[in-house]
């Protein structure tokens, strides 16, 4: 943690979306060409991707 530079509250960065004031970017307001290197990256090591990506946060 230290090396983070978060003094213990890393785990707390992405807990606030960036519409917010927060660093985390919801999927919906991902760029698409993030998930098409994601899917990309798995393919070449076969793993298979199951995540629903049609879900979107409620506020």
């Amino acid at each position: 943690m230290e090396g983070l530079g978060g003094g213990g509250y890393t785990h707390m960065l992405d807990s606030l979306d960036v519409k917010k004031g927060g660093n985390m970017i919801e999927y919906q307001d991902e760029d698409p060409q993030v998930l098409e290197l994601y899917l990309a990256e798995l393919a070449k090591s076969g793993i298979k991707f199951n995540m629903d990506t049609k879900k979107t946060v409620e506020d």
